[in-house]
């Protein structure tokens, strides 16, 4: 359950959020650039998918959230009232030993989304495109866009969603992109503005924006796709958890 509700965070963090909710940003949208002739090479499409999801924030912003939201949904769970009751210490034990855990399915994550992100774009982003993009995520605008979409990020309407017994779906990941992106673009210098609009001019921001839903598909595949290893770790932590806290006098519960 919360494996799906946090990826929900991870996966639209690479998509390029303001190209579909920022209007306010761009001038009139030019004509759809023709079908590109040159494709990329697999090497580059996968530095364009990497640039756009950056690890490392993706991670840690995954990392804090699960610190701040693993109690809270832990304590939703029936009967567990009374089984904290009984050992005090086990939401703190169960996340300090879920970190390492998390922080693997986060990575194995992104090993098998990237992949496929790259192959959507090789497929139909031209090579100048994909370097012109690239160029633009490792700007200083660009990393201030996906520092802005990870940090406004609001996954209430997906938390309430799974804790229902639910999914996620591509429209509850769209309305958090506006949101975050929203948020992000009004918090941009001037500068930083003008990069962005001068990016929604290229042929390559309309070649991305025509493969928004097929990012947003491949985003809520991924979301809520199982990790039979997660499973697995999680039932051997809680396992191991337990039988600690068991050993203890009853007097240090």
């Amino acid at each position: 359950m919360f494996r799906a509700l946090t990826l929900g965070l991870l996966i639209f963090g690479a998509a390029p959020g303001l190209p579909q909710s920022a209007p306010s940003l761009a001038g009139p949208a030019p004509s759809a650039p023709a079908q590109p002739a040159e494709r990329p090479t697999p090497e580059a499409a996968k530095g364009l998918a990497e640039a756009m999801s950056p690890r490392e924030l993706m991670i840690a912003n995954e990392q804090k959230l699960f610190r701040e939201q693993f109690p809270v949904e832990l304590r939703k769970g029936d009967g567990f009232a009374e089984l904290e009751a009984e050992y005090p210490e086990l939401v703190a034990e169960l996340q300090r030993e879920m970190e390492q855990p998390f922080g693997a399915y986060m990575n194995r994550m992104f090993d098998k989304f990237i992949p496929e992100v790259a192959k959507l774009i090789g497929d139909n982003v031209s090579a100048s495109e994909v370097a012109e993009l690239t160029k633009f995520y490792q700007s200083p605008a660009g990393q201030r866009t996906l520092q802005g979409m990870v940090e406004n990020s609001d996954a209430k309407e997906i938390v309430d969603a799974v804790g229902k017994g639910g999914q996620a779906d591509e429209a509850m990941l769209r309305r958090q992109v506006s949101g975050a992106a929203s948020k992000t673009a009004d918090s941009f210098s001037e500068p930083a503005r003008g990069a962005v609009m001068e990016l929604m001019m290229t042929p390559g921001f309309w070649s991305l924006a025509k493969i928004q839903k097929q990012l947003m598909a491949l985003k809520t595949q991924a979301m809520n796709a199982d990790d039979p290893q997660f499973n697995k770790d999680t039932e051997e932590v809680f396992e191991r958890v337990m039988a600690r806290l068991m050993e203890q006098p009853a007097t240090s519960q």
